[in-house]
Protein backbone atom coordinates (compact mmCIF):
# COMPACT_ATOMS: atom_id res chain seq x y z
CA UNK A 1 0.00 0.00 0.00
CA UNK A 2 0.89 3.68 -1.00
CA UNK A 3 0.44 6.56 0.71
CA UNK A 4 -2.69 8.02 1.47
CA UNK A 5 -3.26 11.16 -1.24
CA UNK A 6 -6.78 11.68 0.21
CA UNK A 7 -7.71 14.91 1.23
CA UNK A 8 -9.57 13.24 4.38
CA UNK A 9 -7.23 11.89 6.01
CA UNK A 10 -4.09 12.92 4.62
CA UNK A 11 -2.18 10.07 6.22
CA UNK A 12 1.55 10.03 4.62
CA UNK A 13 2.25 6.43 6.05
CA UNK A 14 -0.77 4.04 4.91
CA UNK A 15 -3.79 4.37 2.64
CA UNK A 16 -6.50 4.79 4.82
CA UNK A 17 -10.25 2.67 4.82
CA UNK A 18 -12.05 5.35 2.76
CA UNK A 19 -9.47 5.80 -0.19
CA UNK A 20 -9.66 1.52 0.03
CA UNK A 21 -13.38 1.71 -0.34
CA UNK A 22 -13.45 4.23 -3.28
CA UNK A 23 -10.37 2.65 -4.87
CA UNK A 24 -12.03 -0.83 -4.82
CA UNK A 25 -15.69 0.33 -5.79
CA UNK A 26 -16.23 -0.16 -9.45
CA UNK A 27 -19.39 1.75 -10.23
CA UNK A 28 -19.67 5.34 -9.60
CA UNK A 29 -22.63 7.65 -9.10
CA UNK A 30 -22.57 10.08 -11.49
CA UNK A 31 -24.94 13.77 -11.52
CA UNK A 32 -26.44 14.65 -15.31
CA UNK A 33 -26.07 18.54 -14.78
CA UNK A 34 -27.89 19.47 -18.11
CA UNK A 35 -30.10 22.01 -19.86
CA UNK A 36 -33.60 20.31 -20.20
CA UNK A 37 -32.93 21.03 -23.90
CA UNK A 38 -30.77 18.95 -24.46
CA UNK A 39 -32.31 15.62 -22.76
CA UNK A 40 -31.89 13.82 -25.97
CA UNK A 41 -27.93 13.98 -25.52
CA UNK A 42 -27.91 13.12 -22.28
CA UNK A 43 -30.42 10.13 -22.30
CA UNK A 44 -28.23 8.65 -25.26
CA UNK A 45 -24.81 8.88 -22.53
CA UNK A 46 -26.63 7.95 -19.77
CA UNK A 47 -27.80 4.74 -21.42
CA UNK A 48 -24.53 3.75 -22.79
CA UNK A 49 -22.84 4.67 -19.66
CA UNK A 50 -25.44 3.00 -17.25
CA UNK A 51 -24.35 -0.46 -19.19
CA UNK A 52 -20.93 -0.33 -17.58
CA UNK A 53 -22.58 -0.17 -14.70
CA UNK A 54 -22.59 3.47 -13.49
CA UNK A 55 -25.55 5.04 -11.95
CA UNK A 56 -26.70 8.09 -13.78
CA UNK A 57 -28.41 10.57 -11.71
CA UNK A 58 -30.84 12.69 -13.82
CA UNK A 59 -33.27 15.38 -12.29
CA UNK A 60 -35.84 14.45 -14.06
CA UNK A 61 -35.99 10.29 -12.76
CA UNK A 62 -34.37 11.40 -9.27
CA UNK A 63 -36.65 13.64 -8.10
CA UNK A 64 -39.91 13.16 -6.43
CA UNK A 65 -43.17 15.77 -6.84
CA UNK A 66 -43.09 17.49 -3.53
CA UNK A 67 -39.65 17.69 -2.73
CA UNK A 68 -37.80 21.05 -2.19
CA UNK A 69 -35.89 20.14 -5.73
CA UNK A 70 -33.02 22.43 -5.26
CA UNK A 71 -32.37 20.68 -1.73
CA UNK A 72 -32.86 17.45 -3.22
CA UNK A 73 -29.75 18.71 -6.39
CA UNK A 74 -27.48 19.85 -3.75
CA UNK A 75 -27.95 16.57 -2.27
CA UNK A 76 -28.00 14.44 -5.59
CA UNK A 77 -24.36 16.74 -6.19
CA UNK A 78 -23.39 16.36 -3.22
CA UNK A 79 -23.73 12.86 -3.35
CA UNK A 80 -22.10 12.02 -6.97
CA UNK A 81 -18.79 10.48 -7.36
CA UNK A 82 -18.62 12.48 -10.57
CA UNK A 83 -20.56 15.63 -11.36
CA UNK A 84 -21.36 15.33 -15.44
CA UNK A 85 -21.56 19.18 -17.04
CA UNK A 86 -23.21 18.70 -20.08
CA UNK A 87 -22.35 22.04 -22.16
CA UNK A 88 -23.99 23.82 -24.87
CA UNK A 89 -25.45 27.02 -25.89
CA UNK A 90 -28.48 25.87 -24.12
CA UNK A 91 -26.47 24.79 -21.34
CA UNK A 92 -24.47 28.76 -21.24
CA UNK A 93 -28.54 29.98 -21.04
CA UNK A 94 -29.77 28.03 -18.41
CA UNK A 95 -29.35 29.23 -14.60
CA UNK A 96 -30.15 25.95 -13.53
CA UNK A 97 -27.20 24.60 -14.87
CA UNK A 98 -24.68 27.68 -13.70
CA UNK A 99 -25.73 26.83 -10.23
CA UNK A 100 -25.72 23.31 -10.24
CA UNK A 101 -21.97 24.02 -10.76
CA UNK A 102 -21.18 26.84 -9.17
CA UNK A 103 -22.23 23.99 -6.47
CA UNK A 104 -20.33 21.52 -8.03
CA UNK A 105 -17.20 24.30 -7.64
CA UNK A 106 -17.60 24.73 -4.23
CA UNK A 107 -16.88 21.31 -3.13
CA UNK A 108 -13.18 21.31 -4.62
CA UNK A 109 -13.06 17.41 -5.84
CA UNK A 110 -10.42 16.90 -7.90
CA UNK A 111 -11.89 15.61 -11.23
CA UNK A 112 -15.27 15.60 -10.31
CA UNK A 113 -16.49 17.88 -13.29
CA UNK A 114 -16.13 16.12 -16.18
CA UNK A 115 -17.60 18.26 -19.03
CA UNK A 116 -18.76 17.18 -22.72
CA UNK A 117 -19.87 18.98 -25.47
CA UNK A 118 -20.95 18.20 -29.23
CA UNK A 119 -21.22 21.70 -30.70
CA UNK A 120 -18.88 23.47 -32.80
CA UNK A 121 -17.07 26.36 -31.68
CA UNK A 122 -16.96 25.27 -28.16
CA UNK A 123 -20.17 27.28 -26.39
CA UNK A 124 -18.68 30.15 -24.32
CA UNK A 125 -19.51 33.92 -23.64
CA UNK A 126 -16.39 35.84 -22.87
CA UNK A 127 -18.36 38.58 -21.72
CA UNK A 128 -20.56 36.72 -18.80
CA UNK A 129 -17.24 34.54 -17.93
CA UNK A 130 -19.01 31.76 -18.54
CA UNK A 131 -18.30 28.62 -18.72
CA UNK A 132 -16.69 29.32 -15.45
CA UNK A 133 -12.88 29.73 -16.11
CA UNK A 134 -11.94 26.70 -13.82
CA UNK A 135 -13.64 24.39 -16.58
CA UNK A 136 -12.86 26.73 -19.87
CA UNK A 137 -9.41 26.24 -18.70
CA UNK A 138 -9.97 22.08 -19.34
CA UNK A 139 -8.25 22.05 -23.57
CA UNK A 140 -11.54 20.07 -24.71
CA UNK A 141 -10.71 16.63 -26.22
CA UNK A 142 -12.32 14.92 -29.00
CA UNK A 143 -13.93 11.38 -27.66
CA UNK A 144 -11.94 9.28 -31.00
CA UNK A 145 -8.94 10.25 -28.95
CA UNK A 146 -7.52 13.02 -31.96
CA UNK A 147 -6.80 16.42 -31.10
CA UNK A 148 -6.00 18.55 -28.25
CA UNK A 149 -5.38 16.91 -24.68
CA UNK A 150 -5.12 17.63 -21.20
CA UNK A 151 -3.05 16.20 -18.49
CA UNK A 152 -5.88 16.33 -15.95
CA UNK A 153 -9.80 15.87 -16.70
CA UNK A 154 -10.84 17.36 -19.77
CA UNK A 155 -13.96 17.96 -22.10
CA UNK A 156 -14.99 14.72 -24.02
CA UNK A 157 -16.71 15.74 -27.39
CA UNK A 158 -19.88 13.48 -27.75
CA UNK A 159 -21.53 13.08 -31.17
CA UNK A 160 -24.05 15.46 -32.45
CA UNK A 161 -27.33 14.53 -32.00
CA UNK A 162 -29.50 12.97 -34.52
CA UNK A 163 -32.26 15.88 -34.63
CA UNK A 164 -32.67 19.29 -33.12
CA UNK A 165 -33.54 19.55 -29.85
CA UNK A 166 -36.45 21.84 -30.08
Amino acid sequence: MGACRCTKCRNPHITCDLCLRTSARRFRKVFASYSHADAEVVEAVASAVQLLGDEYLIDSHDLRSGEDWQQRIGELIDDADVFQLFWSSNALQSHYVLAECRHALALRREGFIRPVYWQDPFPEDLRQDLPPPSIRRRPPRSASGHGRRSSGPGCIRCPKPSRSPQ
